[in-house]
């Protein structure tokens, strides 16, 4: 896993979580905390893809992205960089995330042909 945990100063987030490496096989409990997450800002870098890449995330400690059904899926049009803030922030009992150009679920998911880059703002509330 190719994750780095930052500090960030509140009130914004307490923790920048920078995986520059994401493919199609899941990080599990990327926050690396006991549960319950508040999740604020996604940054998705698939500038080096030529297709639309999917970041697709559970709320569970782990998932098999063949057959978990995501609780959140962010779409990434080809070659460009996306930005995704939750106002008040997005619960999550844990951040489980993989990416893939394939748009189903419940199928064998397809590595973008390049890995991207994912950034979340977060603070862990247990």
């Amino acid at each position: 896993m190719a994750a780095t945990s930052f500090p960030v100063l509140a009130p914004l987030a307490a923790i920048e979580l920078v995986d520059t490496a994401v493919t199609n096989t899941a990080v599990a409990n990327a926050s690396a905390s006991s549960g319950a997450v508040t999740l604020y800002y996604v940054e998705i870098d698939n500038t080096a893809n030529s297709s639309t890449t999917y970041l697709k995330m559970v709320r569970a400690a782990s998932a098999t992205p063949a057959s978990t059904s995501p609780d959140t899926i962010m779409s990434v049009p080809a070659s460009t960089k996306q930005y995704f803030a939750f106002g008040t922030g997005l619960d999550q009992d844990y951040i489980t995330y993989w990416a893939t150009s394939t748009a189903a679920n419940g199928t064998s998911q397809t590595a973008p042909s390049t890995a991207i880059s994912v950034t979340f703002l977060l603070n862990n509330t247990a």
